[in-house]
């Protein structure tokens, strides 16, 4: 999972006035691993995701988007106005913790950023991604589902498209390549790796964690 998340940063130009990324993990509890105003160079950015241990425990989903919106996008921890918010969530499973509040954090989240949505494995029900990734809520826009680990450089190409065309959060017009990311993995481990770039007006872009 941590490969894949670099193969989605070395999708985006990393900097302080291009493309921000901060990274949360979830298990029993949520963690903010790094925001996105630490890291603001490409290879610093991915050995830090490298960096990241595997705990395990159960999965508390609405903790993780409560420490996303909290933290994250925050301006304390780099959130910039004007400029496009995205969240990558993703999981192996459904929430065990706090399920009747990963709904109403999603909503709050959505309210601050674009949520895409990755299940990886058939313990992820397509409806859990559908509410909570953001409109349109369709399967391959907006979420995505996968039955491996070893099937996530299927659809890289297809979340970072997504990304790079996402709606900003308000008229103010930011600078080229100008996003923020949190990539907020539930707190599990695989090993994938794919190679990706995505061309934007002016800029060639990276992701991910």
């Amino acid at each position: 999972m941590l490969s894949f998340v670099n193969s989605v940063i070395n999708a985006f130009d990393i900097g302080e006035d291009k493309t921000r990324v901060g990274v949360v993990t979830f298990s029993n509890d949520a963690q903010l691993q790094f925001p996105m105003n630490e890291f603001l160079d490409s290879r610093a950015l991915q050995e830090s995701v490298l960096a990241i241990r595997h705990i395990g425990g159960q999965t508390n989903t609405g903790k993780g988007l409560y420490v996303t919106r909290q933290e994250c996008f925050s301006e304390f921890y780099g959130d910039r106005p004007g400029v496009v918010n995205i969240a990558v969530v993703i999981t192996d499973g459904l929430p065990t913790i706090m399920e009747y509040d990963t709904l109403f954090e999603s909503d709050l989240l959505k309210e601050k950023s674009t949520v895409l949505a990755v299940g990886i494995t058939a313990n992820v029900e397509s409806q859990f991604l559908r509410d909570i990734s953001s409109f349109p809520q369709r399967e391959n826009e907006n979420y995505f589902t996968t039955p491996d680990f070893s099937d996530l450089t299927g659809i890289l190409n297809v979340l970072v498209s997504e990304t790079c065309q996402a709606p900003l959060r308000t008229t103010v017009t930011p600078s080229q390549g100008n996003q923020l990311f949190s990539f907020f993995l539930s707190d599990c481990c695989s090993n994938s790796a794919v190679d990706f770039r995505c061309g934007v007006p002016g800029n060639s872009f990276f992701s991910e964690v």
